[in-house]
């Protein structure tokens, strides 16, 4: 994961740095919080918090049912959506998800199929373990 200019960074973006991650890196952090090893280790559950109060759900969360809690970090440049989550299933350890998507003509595609990813394996893998 390489952080080279913070949100809305015009003068930055022109100069062309831009951040770069992966799945793994995602899932790594989201990880790291969940399982109170976050830095400083009282952060946790302050990060917690805060994606549970994140306003963007129309990817991963849209995709899962209304009883389940989740907190998701969504992200989007032209035609380059992503959103990270930790889902909390009732009576179960939580899961992390995260959906890299590259191509959608509109971001609401994206996030539209994200959800519909997210329905999906939560149904066949999450709530049954």
């Amino acid at each position: 994961m390489k952080i080279l200019r913070g949100v809305e960074d015009s003068k930055a973006a022109e100069r062309g740095l831009n951040n770069v991650n992966d799945a793994r890196d995602m899932r790594i952090v989201l990880e790291r919080i969940v399982n109170g090893r976050a830095e400083p280790p009282l952060s946790s559950e302050l990060m917690i918090s805060t994606l549970q109060a994140l306003k963007f759900r129309s990817g991963i969360p849209a995709g899962l049912p209304p009883r389940v809690k989740v907190g998701n970090k969504t992200g989007s440049i032209t035609r380059i959506a992503h959103d990270a989550a930790i889902i909390f299933p009732p009576g179960r350890k939580p899961s992390i998800l995260v959906i890299l998507t590259r191509g959608f003509k509109k971001e609401e595609e994206a996030y539209k199929f994200m959800a519909s990813l997210s329905r999906f394996i939560y149904e066949r893998l999450i709530s049954r373990k």
